[in-house]
């Protein structure tokens, strides 16, 4: 049997909600803003780390 591999798009503001994604992708006025992964955004400095922070507590 092969592998399957699915690619969904999730819009969300809840930072926990894809915190097992592959690859998160933070967009700001429209553009990417940062790319990593759950913990990669959390270790920078920025948006995302501000807004997990705040939702998680």
């Amino acid at each position: 049997m092969t592998e399957q591999r699915a690619e969904f798009v999730a819009l969300t503001q809840q930072p926990g909600a894809i915190r097992r994604a592959d690859r998160i992708y933070v967009i700001r006025e429209g553009r990417v803003a940062r790319q990593g992964t759950f913990a990669e955004l959390l270790d920078e400095e920025g948006m995302f780390r501000d807004l997990a922070r705040r939702r998680m507590s």
